[in-house]
């Protein structure tokens, strides 16, 4: 019965979740289940009602490297008819206007490394006394790295150690305090409190958004404008 319930609710995991992240959850319902933390029909009321959400939800696809346990954005984008020099010092504008701090620049060794910090605007659940789940627009603060590797005409771009900055009120001394957490915090969601499902996914979908595309979509853009920046 029990390896039957088991199977039964990694079933319900697997046709949900997506690339390597789906593992942090399934290892977490088998670890629950082993344990025996929690009964195998909790485990499955449980996994029905992450069913439910999941269907309405787009799970987060985020890289996860198994080794570092980290999510670290990257990707290798080629400039036609542009060299390794002009590229790289298109980058070193881009920083300037962007207010990255710059930590190392070094166009030999083909190096650009930057920390900066973007606000991610997503949506966080609450319930009032009315007793309805009401959905409200919430911006966290997040930190990165940003490393950028010149070889020829192309670009290795990479994102490492992001951190959100939550403000966390305490009930016992009535303040607000800031913790700084890293997106593999925040896993595996289906642990945390149900209404914390909603907020948890789309800050990582918006993070997503904003590392694997906004930002390296702006950088990408700057640098091809070369040309129409210098026709005047």
């Amino acid at each position: 019965m029990k390896k039957f319930i088991l199977f039964f609710i990694v079933a319900i995991l697997t046709s949900a979740l997506f690339a390597q992240t789906q593992s942090i959850e399934k290892q977490y319902v088998n670890s629950q289940i082993s344990s025996g933390k929690l009964s195998p029909d909790q485990m499955k009321e449980l996994s029905l009602k992450w069913k439910t959400f999941s269907s309405n939800y787009k799970y987060p696809v985020l890289p996860y490297d198994t080794i570092t346990g980290e999510f670290v954005f990257t990707d290798v984008i080629a400039f036609k008819d542009l060299d390794k020099r002009t590229i790289y010092q298109r980058c070193l504008q881009w920083f300037v206007f962007n207010s990255q701090e710059i930590t190392y620049q070094d166009l030999e060794a083909g190096k650009i490394i930057a920390n900066g910090s973007v606000t991610l605007t997503h949506k966080t659940e609450s319930r009032p006394n009315s007793g309805k789940s009401v959905f409200n627009p919430v911006q966290t603060p997040a930190n990165y790295t940003l490393v950028l590797t010149f070889k020829g005409n192309k670009i290795k771009y990479g994102i490492i150690n992001i951190t959100y900055n939550f403000s966390v009120y305490s009930v016992y001394d009535q303040t607000t305090k800031e913790v700084s957490k890293p997106p593999k915090s925040l896993f595996p969601i289906i642990q945390a409190d149900q209404f914390k499902w909603e907020n948890y996914i789309s800050l990582l979908n918006e993070t997503v958004n904003a590392f694997d595309v906004d930002l390296k979509n702006d950088i990408v853009s700057y640098v091809q404008d070369v040309k129409t920046d210098y026709d005047f």
